[in-house]
């Protein structure tokens, strides 16, 4: 009696165990074998039919071999490398090739940038009046620099960052005014002078994280880390354009309008925090890749001014101030590749911080410089810088 046929799903490793299993028991009984391999494959069809033991062949019909049905195509594994939701979502198969290059490699890129900043902050007697009292204004200080961006691969999605400019001052004034009323009103002094011999300065150091990517070379990089910008601005040579008599200080002596003097002070600011940032690189048509980056920092402030016209206060620091900050930019580039591994961007950063208000303590020459002179308060500090940048890319 001829047995059903039987069907399996064994992949060709157990083939010729099943095999022989089968030819073993041939002579007692006929088989009919399916073997299916993996989805999209030719299926085996075996047959063992021994001869009758007359020798002569059986003429009866066979009964019809029975074939299960093939098994659903099964899903494709998530690609190595999608670690997460996003990029099961994001990657396409056969393409996680490009993410783990796209986390792995380091890169620098340097720049020319130009540059134009504005730095004001007023001061207010802790008394309320006038509000304010005293206000400087560095305005349209133009300059031109140099900066450095470089990410380093450490595990699997994560890099080290860093970053450092430099620029030196190129045009610019500082407004010094002086009121005896609030809200800006009788100012009984105005000097404007260069700020020429100023320089700015930012440090970065953090961490990367490879949040997103696909197979054409798009990344997403989420960081945190340190920022540290430093402002050295001078007062120069000044000329006064407003002087008369003060209600509020008429212990002051103002010089004559028109009177051309070496100021020879300058003021210097430190913003050091933390930061969080995101990174982004889209490729465009043509090879050419968009990149944009935004970070925002909260930072403390700490201010110090050399008057050293003021022999009334102390040398060489002649007030202090601190306060807390915050710091939001923002940078945006096109980049044409040069060749497999390097490029030419142009891009521009604009930079926003201000504090929320602080302490701006006078230190008098007579008490020794040790700040226990007049305590006032630190009004809004807004500093506002924009850049134009020529970079070149060097991926490794």
């Amino acid at each position: 009696m001829k047995q059903p046929a039987i069907a399996c799903a064994t992949r060709p490793a157990g083939v010729l165990a099943m095999l022989a299993a089968c030819a073993a028991c041939a002579p007692a009984a006929a088989f009919e074998m399916t073997v299916f391999d993996a989805p999209g494959t030719p299926r085996i069809a075996v047959e063992l039919t021994p001869a009758p033991r007359g020798g002569a062949a059986r003429s009866e019909e066979r009964a019809p071999v029975v074939a299960a049905p093939a098994p659903a195509a099964m899903q494709p594994a998530a690609p190595v490398g999608a670690a997460s939701r996003i990029d099961a979502d994001f990657l396409r198969p056969g393409e996680a090739h490009a993410v783990a290059a796209a986390g792995a490699g380091g890169s620098h890129r340097f720049a020319a940038e130009l540059r134009r900043d504005d730095l004001r902050w007023s001061i207010t007697p802790l008394s309320g009046a006038p509000s304010p009292v005293s206000e400087l204004h560095w305005e349209d200080i133009g300059s031109a620099g140099l900066s450095w961006q470089g990410d380093w691969p450490l595990a699997a999605r994560w890099r080290l960052e860093g970053e450092l400019g430099f620029a030196g001052r190129l045009t610019g004034s500082v407004r010094d005014s002086d009121y005896d009323e609030s809200g800006r009103q009788a100012e009984f002094s105005r000097s404007v002078s260069s700020t020429e011999g100023s320089s700015l300065g930012a440090l970065l150091a953090g961490l990367g994280w490879l949040a997103a990517g696909d197979g054409r070379g798009a990344t997403l990089h989420l960081g945190g880390g340190l920022a540290l910008h430093r402002q050295v601005l001078k007062i120069a040579r000044a000329e006064q354009q407003v002087s008369t008599a003060s209600t509020q200080f008429p212990e002051l002596e103002m010089p004559p309008v028109g009177t051309s003097f070496d100021a020879n002070s300058n003021y210097r600011l430190e913003w050091a925090g933390p930061y969080l940032g995101l990174a982004l690189r889209w490729p465009l048509a043509g090879g050419v890749v968009l990149g944009a980056r935004y970070r925002f920092e909260r930072l403390r402030l700490k201010g110090e001014g050399e008057w050293s016209l003021r022999e009334d206060l102390a040398q060489p620091v002649s007030f202090t101030q601190r306060a807390w900050g915050r710091v939001h930019a923002a940078e945006l580039n096109l980049a044409w590749p040069l060749s497999a591994r390097s490029s030419i961007d142009i891009g521009v950063r604009h930079v926003d911080g201000r504090s929320n208000g602080g302490d701006h303590d006078m230190r008098w020459a007579d008490d020794g410089g040790v700040g226990l002179g007049t305590t006032m308060r630190l009004d809004e500090l807004r500093w506002r810088s924009t850049a134009v940048q020529l970079g070149y890319r060097l991926d490794f």
